[in-house]
C-alpha cells in the first residue's frame, strides 16, 4: 500500500504529460498486490474529473470531513476516560457541537482541555469529574477560538470561491437566522455582486458543486434542495461580528484571487466518430451524482448539442463501478425506473424536449417523490432534458429578485465551448487545434457553439482547417445560414422542431435592436421601460441559461456576437420580405 500525501503539485504537474506517471502507477495496480492512494487538497477530487485520464478509472474520491456525532463523541469520552476523567453526556454534546465534529478541532480543544484539566488540585482516585467551570473556561478561551479559526481558514483559503461563499452564509445566519437556508441562486446572485471576477461565469452548478465541496469539507449542511447553511453556531462566531462580516464581503474584489488550478471545468468527453460530451467534465460528474438520490434538469439546444446528452452519460457510466445507466422513451419507463436500486448506483436519463407540459410535469413529480422515499442502500440520478421553449419549466429553474422556481438547484444549463475549455481538450494536439491563433479563429467564427465545433472538427479529417472555418463563416453570412443557427441555438419560436420560447426572442430581439448591453438590474430595467410584456429579470436569466447572453469578467451582460450577426442578418430579411 503506498500512500501518496500533498498530491495537489505532482497531479498538475503530471496532467502537462497526459499524467504519464499516474498511468504507471494504475497499471502496476492492475497486476495485482499493489494499491496507491492520492492525497490532498480539493484539487485532487477535482483532477479526478477531467476525462480520458487514468485517475477516472480509480475509485469514487474518498472526502476527509467531519465525523458522525457518534464517532466524534468517541474521540472525546474514550481518550478522557483512560486518562481517568469522567465526563457527561451533556458535556461531550457540547464540546462536539463546539467543534462542529471535525476532529483535528476536537484534538485541538481536547488537548487544551486536558491542560486545563492537570492544573486542578487531585482530590481522591480516579476517576476525576470534569468540573462545567473548567469546560465553560476553555469553550470561551480566546485560545481556543483562535486555533478552531485557524484550522477553519485553512480550508476556506484552499480557494477563495470558497472562502466567499462561506462569508456570504456567516452574513445570512447572522442577520436572519442559523436554522434558514440560503439557495444556490441567491447565493451566485451574491456572489456575482460582491465578486464579479470570480464569479464571472459561474452557473448555478458551479455554485452548487463548491457548496456540495464545503458540505464535505465540514463548513456547510444541507443540499441543492433545501439550501445551505453553516454545520454550527460555533463556526458562525468564527467569522467576526455583522461589520466584519461586511467587511470582508466588501473588499472581496481587492482581497481575493481566482483559482484557476483545477481546469476539469471546460473539458468533455469523446463519445466517438468525431463527437464530444455537450456537458463539460464537472457538469457530468453532478449530473451522474455517485451516491446522491436526486434530480438533475438539463437545459439546451440543438446549438448545445442537447441531443448527446444520454449518449454523455452512458458513456461516463462505463467508466464508473458497480453503476448502471438506463434511457427511458415513455412517461411509464421513467415512473417504473424512479425506485432506488437495492445497492449500487444507477443514473436514469429521459429527453423530454418537445412532450407535453403535463407529461413533464408528471416526470419531475415522480422523480422528487420517489427519491424522497429510501428504502434500500443504493442511490438513484433522475436526468430530464429540456429544450429551450418550455417557458413553463425554464421560469422554475431560474430565480430573480421577484421571484424564486421552485426547482433551482437542480438545473444544469449547457455552455459554449471558451477558450479555457479548448486547452483543457486532451484531444485538441490530435485536432490540429492547439494553436492559441486557430482556437481564437476557431471560437471568433463559431462562437463557440458546440454544433459549429463539432462541424469544424469533422470536417478538418478531409480539408485544411482554413478552408472549413472559411466554409462555416460563408453560410452563416447567408440569411438561410443565418436563419438556421438562430433556430438552432433557441431564438425562433416558429421552427417546428425547437420553438423558442415567444417571451424570451422578444426580449432578444429587443436587446439586439437597442445594442444594449449592461449588468443584469440595469438590463431588466430597461427592458421594464420598453413595456415587454414578459418578466425582465426572468428573460434574461433564461437567456443566458440557454447561451446566448455572454457575461463578462464585471457582470455585464451582452448578446453572444455570433448570434448577434445572425440574428440581425435574419431580422433584416425578415423585414425586407415582409
Amino acid at each position: 500500500l503506498l500512500l501518496l500525501d500533498e498530491c495537489d503539485f505532482f497531479l498538475k504537474a503530471d496532467a502537462a504529460s497526459h499524467f504519464r506517471n499516474v498511468a504507471e502507477l494504475r497499471d502496476l495496480m492492475s497486476r495485482g498486490r499493489f494499491k496507491v492512494v492520492f492525497s490532498g487538497l480539493q484539487h485532487v477530487a477535482r483532477y479526478r474529473k477531467l476525462p480520458n485520464q487514468p485517475l477516472s478509472h480509480l475509485p469514487q474520491p474518498l472526502v476527509i470531513g467531519p465525523l458522525d456525532p457518534s464517532s466524534a463523541s468517541s474521540l472525546v469520552r474514550r481518550p478522557l476516560r483512560a486518562m481517568g476523567f469522567a465526563i457527561t453526556d451533556a458535556q461531550v454534546d457540547r464540546l462536539v457541537t463546539y467543534c462542529a465534529c471535525n476532529p483535528s478541532v476536537i484534538q485541538l480543544a481536547c488537548k487544551q482541555l486536558v491542560e486545563k484539566l492537570h492544573r486542578e488540585p487531585v482530590l481522591g482516585v480516579a476517576p476525576w469529574k470534569v468540573e462545567d467551570d473548567v469546560l465553560n473556561e476553555l469553550l470561551s478561551s480566546a485560545e481556543l477560538e483562535t486555533g478552531v479559526r485557524t484550522r477553519l481558514f485553512y480550508t476556506l483559503d484552499l480557494d477563495h470561491r470558497y472562502k466567499l461563499l462561506a462569508y456570504l452564509v456567516a452574513w445570512r445566519a447572522m442577520t436572519v437566522g442559523l436554522g434558514v437556508p440560503t439557495s444556490v441562486a441567491e447565493l451566485k446572485t451574491s456572489a456575482a455582486e460582491y465578486w464579479p471576477e470570480g464569479f464571472a461565469g459561474v452557473d448555478n452548478d458551479d455554485v452548487r458543486s463548491l457548496c456540495d465541496e464545503l458540505v464535505g469539507l465540514g463548513v456547510f449542511a444541507g443540499d441543492a434542495t433545501v439550501g445551505y447553511r453553516m454545520l454550527s453556531p460555533a463556526t458562525v462566531h468564527l467569522f467576526g461580528s455583522e461589520d466584519e462580516i461586511a467587511g470582508q464581503l466588501m473588499e472581496a474584489s481587492e482581497n481575493y484571487v481566482s483559482d484557476v488550478a483545477a481546469g476539469a471545468g471546460g473539458s468533455r468527453i469523446s463519445l466517438g466518430s468525431d463527437r464530444f460530451s455537450p456537458l463539460t467534465a464537472d457538469q457530468l460528474s453532478d449530473a451522474v451524482g455517485i451516491g446522491r438520490t436526486q434530480l438533475r434538469i438539463v437545459v439546451g439546444s440543438r446549438g448545445l448539442l442537447a441531443e448527446n446528452v444520454p449518449a454523455a452519460l452512458a458513456e461516463a457510466v462505463k467508466r464508473l463501478h458497480d453503476c448502471e445507466f438506463l434511457e427511458t422513451t415513455s412517461l411509464r419507463a421513467w415512473r417504473d425506473a424512479m425506485s432506488v436500486p437495492r445497492i449500487g448506483h444507477i443514473v436514469v436519463a429521459a429527453d423530454m424536449t418537445g412532450i407535453s407540459k403535463e407529461s413533464f410535469e408528471q416526470s419531475i413529480e415522480a422523480a422528487q417523490r420517489r427519491g424522497m422515499a429510501r428504502t434500500a442502500r443504493g442511490t438513484r440520478a433522475a436526468v430530464l432534458v429540456a429544450g429551450p421553449g418550455e417557458r413553463w419549466l425554464l421560469s422554475r429553474l431560474v430565480a430573480t429578485p421577484s421571484h424564486a422556481g421552485d426547482l433551482v438547484g437542480t438545473e444544469v444549463g449547457l455552455r459554449r465551448i471558451g477558450s479555457a475549455a479548448l486547452m483543457a481538450w486532451d484531444r485538441i494536439e490530435e485536432l490540429d487545434l492547439a494553436h492559441p491563433r486557430r482556437q481564437a479563429q476557431l471560437l471568433e467564427v463559431t462562437g463557440g457553439w458546440p454544433s459549429l465545433v463539432s462541424r469544424v472538427i469533422k470536417g478538418m479529417h478531409v480539408r485544411p482547417f482554413e478552408d472549413v472555418i472559411a466554409d462555416i463563416r460563408d453560410e452563416l453570412a447567408t440569411p438561410e445560414g443565418a436563419r438556421e443557427l438562430v433556430a438552432a441555438v433557441g431564438l425562433d419560436a416558429r421552427d417546428p422542431s425547437q420553438p423558442g420560447d415567444v417571451g424570451a426572442v422578444e426580449a432578444f430581439e429587443f436587446l439586439l435592436r437597442e445594442g444594449l448591453t449592461g449588468d443584469p438590474e440595469t438590463l431588466a430595467e430597461l427592458l421594464t421601460m420598453a413595456e415587454v410584456e414578459i418578466d425582465p429579470a426572468e428573460s434574461l436569466e433564461i437567456l443566458r441559461m440557454i447561451g446566448v447572453l455572454d457575461v463578462d469578467d464585471d457582470g455585464e451582460m451582452a448578446v453572444e456576437p455570433v448570434v448577434a450577426a445572425c440574428a440581425t442578418l435574419a431580422l433584416d430579411v425578415t423585414r425586407a420580405g415582409t
